[in-house]
Parts: C-alpha cells; structure tokens; sequence
C-alpha cells in the first residue's frame, strides 16, 4: 500500500495502476474529490520513463551530476564543451549499466531498443521541466528534445534566424552516443562470455566425467581380459590331463 504520489512512482510498474487506483480511492474516502480525481488521472510511465525514475530514486547523486551538465551553453569555451561531453558520457555510461540491471533485478527484459531510448533519453536530457520531473523520479514519458541553448552547446539567435550548431560539441556527442553504444554491446559480449564460460564447466565437468567412466571400464575390461586368460590356462591344463589319460599303456 502506497500513501503518497510520490511512492507510485517508485513501485515496479506492474502495480502502478492498481496502487494508483486504490490511493485515489482512499483520498476520495477522506472527502478530497478534487485530489482524488487527480491521482486518478495520473498516466502510468512507459517503461523507459519507468527506468529513468528508478535511476534517479537510487543513484540520485549521479543523475543529478549528469543534470548539472546540461548547463553549458554557447558561452563555454571548446575545450570546455569538451571536457563537460567527456563528463556526460561517462555518467550515461555508468548510468546505462545501472538501467540494465534494474530491469533484470525487476524482472523485465532489457532490449537493445529499450536501453538505446534510456541512453538517448539521458543523453538528450530534455527540458528544464523534463529535467525537474527525472531529479523527482516522477517521468511518465521519455525525457524530450534538448533545448538548442543548452544540451548539446547549440547557439540560438535572437533574431528569428534557425539555431547555429556548435559543431564541436555535436561532433563529440556524436562520438558519445557511440562509445555508449559500444559499452552496451561490450556488456553483452560480457554476459554471453559469461554465460559460454559457465556452459563451458559444465562441459568440462562432463568431460571429466566421462573420462573417469572410460577409465573404470577399461579397468573393467583389462580384469575381463586377464580372467579370460587365466580361464584358458586352466581349460588348457584341463585339457592336456584328458589327452594324458587317452595315451596312458
């Protein structure tokens, strides 16, 4: 049982709309219609949404550190756009890895489709509204476009001609969103080498297995073998006494 807002967003999104409805219900019990008609109206997150909040409920300190890099503009030097891309690809980076494991400990799969829109969502990082609502862990859709003035270090113009990119700062985002890209496929690779490793003891311990078999019954068969010739060398010694009886005078 939740008794705030703020808990429904922090519940596995299976039960959302059913927590939600029961919240509601019991405002409405309390006399509140106008608050209950409210929660009631509240959108259930997508899943990516869902992610996003659950990073931002446990790993706040890094969320809002990854916020913090929004602010530079075209104000910023270069090397200091660079330095500040540098910075958020590393948080998206740490952030992504974290994503993943959220949908694994709750369950869900984590696609590549679902985990590219987390990284793209955390690298687009939205507007400033998009940003409040992912600091409080209460997203309900996918963070949206970054403003042009702030995001990606694009310039606007005051008067009405179309932004001018930064083309340093799109260049090194461009170059982010790959690194990212490869981190995620690397940790994939990971797991699946993990998954070959554990297959690859089993075999191993089957292998031993069978070679220990093996060894028992060829221990087996050598026993066989030499009471085969010990049962020929007595029928031999029985066979010469016979023949010695037929010839004595």
């Amino acid at each position: 049982m939740v008794d705030s807002v703020d808990d429904l967003f922090g519940l596995p999104l299976a039960e959302f709309t059913s927590s939600r409805n029961e919240l509601a219900a019991r405002v409405a019990a309390r006399g509140d219609k106008v608050e209950a008609r409210a929660i009631k109206s509240l959108r259930k997150p997508n899943v990516v949404a869902w992610t996003l909040n659950q990073l931002s409920r446990r790993h706040k300190e890094t969320v809002e550190r990854l916020v913090a890099t929004y602010a530079v503009g075209t104000a910023n030097s270069a090397e200091e756009v660079r330095s500040v891309t540098e910075a958020r690809r590393q948080l998206v980076a740490e952030l992504v890895v974290a994503a993943r494991n959220i949908l694994s400990e709750g369950g869900a799969a984590s696609p590549q489709a679902t985990m590219q829109k987390v990284s793209q969502a955390l690298y687009a990082g939205g507007n400033e509204g998009d940003r409040e609502l992912l600091l409080q862990g209460r997203l309900v859709s996918d963070l949206g476009s970054p403003s042009l003035d702030s995001a990606f270090g694009l310039s606007s113009s005051t008067d009405g001609d179309p932004p001018v990119p930064n083309e340093d700062a799109q260049k090194l985002e461009t170059l982010s969103q790959k690194a990212v890209a490869a981190e995620q496929s690397a940790g994939q690779l990971e797991d699946a080498a993990r998954r070959l490793e554990v297959e690859a003891e089993r075999a191993r311990a089957e292998l031993a297995g069978a070679e220990e078999r093996s060894r028992r019954a060829r221990r087996k068969a050598e026993a066989g073998r030499q009471l085969a010739a010990e049962a020929r060398i007595r029928l031999d010694e029985a066979q010469n006494a016979t023949d010695g009886r037929d010839v004595a005078p």
